[in-house]
């Protein structure tokens, strides 16, 4: 969890997003190239406060929308769910994590079709927590067997998030493109 909670913090922050993708041998779609990947996400449970003690292994789910998409969508509607973070508060958010979070994403295109993606965020090296890299594999429906890779910047969206009380929502943003090849 605090892997997630940094993570996304480093989102809610202001953290640029970039998604790059390879298409596999033999890869039937051409891929796509979104211009721009952003939403909410929610803690839960919320993550605790600077200054307790206390601890919480978290799970961040969220919705967010691709848009200016090239190639056969021309955007989508995505959800996902991370994996019950280790255990933490906003003090450790502020860290960077270990290891990569994971989390799933399903995207409904706007042509109708699906794509399940196995992600997993990560610190960039350099920059705040609030930035993360993005990078996943299409695992199922459209666009399966190619590559997800991009930077995202994220911000608390509660009032008072991790000050005056926990965090429970956060925002995030791409900073660039997000691309699945």
């Amino acid at each position: 969890m605090r892997k997630i909670v940094g993570i996304f913090f480093a989102l809610v922050m202001a953290a640029p997003i970039g998604v790059i993708a390879a298409a596999p041998a033999g890869a039937a779609a051409a891929g796509t190239t979104c211009k721009s990947f952003a939403g909410t996400a929610s803690f839960n449970p919320t993550i605790p406060k600077l200054g307790s003690g206390s601890k919480v292994k978290s799970v961040l789910s969220g919705t967010g929308s691709l848009s200016g998409c090239s190639g056969t969508v021309s955007g989508g509607s995505v959800k996902f769910v991370s994996a019950k973070s280790a255990a933490e508060n906003c003090q450790t958010l502020g860290t960077p994590p270990t290891a990569a979070i994971k989390a799933t994403e399903v995207i409904a295109w706007s042509n109708g079709k699906t794509s399940t993606v196995a992600i997993k965020l990560a610190e960039i090296p350099g920059n705040p927590v609030t930035t993360q890299a993005v990078t996943g594999t299409v695992t199922a429906g459209a666009f399966k067997g190619l590559h997800e890779k991009a930077r995202l910047m994220y911000s608390a969206l509660n009032a008072g998030g991790c000050v005056g009380s926990g965090l429970s929502k956060i925002s995030f943003q791409t900073s660039g493109s997000v691309t699945f090849k």
